[in-house]
Formats: C-alpha cells, structure tokens, sequence
C-alpha cells in the first residue's frame, strides 16, 4: 500500500523515477524506489521521510487511507497528458 502510494504522489507530481531520485540528491536509487512502488520491499522511516520530502508531501500521506480515489487521478493525469500530445 506505501508503494502505490509512492508511485500516485509521483505520478501526481509528473515526476519520473530519475526526477525524485535526482531531487533526493541520489540518497535512494531509482531501483530502490521502483522495488518500494511494487512493494517488494518496504521503505525504512528514515526513506520514506526522504521521499515525502523530495514529493513535498507530509510523510502522514503514506501511512493513513487516503481521502482521494487514485484510480480515478492516474485517469485524469492522462486524460491531461494525451490531450497536450494532441494540440501540440
């Protein structure tokens, strides 16, 4: 669940794998973070303070249920992202 959540709030941010481990100053490799957003393993505390951060997210965000239906955000997302293909 912290993994899906790690990848909404990235997606959200339009920000890609390189981006956050970049705005972490490398602190957390992008394997390592793709390995988190598929939950194979799990963040300590101490990362998932460094990714909240680098998300400018309060680190809460990825403990508790979320009040937004994510689903429907990643739809939206790109909803957005194939409409400013198009006019282009």
């Amino acid at each position: 669940m912290i993994g899906q959540k790690i990848r909404q709030y990235r997606l959200i941010k339009q920000l890609s794998l390189d981006e956050l481990t970049l705005k972490m100053n490398g602190q957390i490799s992008k394997m390592t973070i793709s390995k988190y957003e598929r939950g194979i393993i799990n963040p300590s505390e101490q990362n998932l303070s460094l990714i909240a951060d680098a998300l400018d997210v309060p680190v809460e965000l990825f403990l508790f249920p979320s009040p937004f239906n994510f689903n429907l955000l990643s739809f939206r997302n790109k909803s957005s992202l194939s409409m400013s293909n198009k006019m282009k």
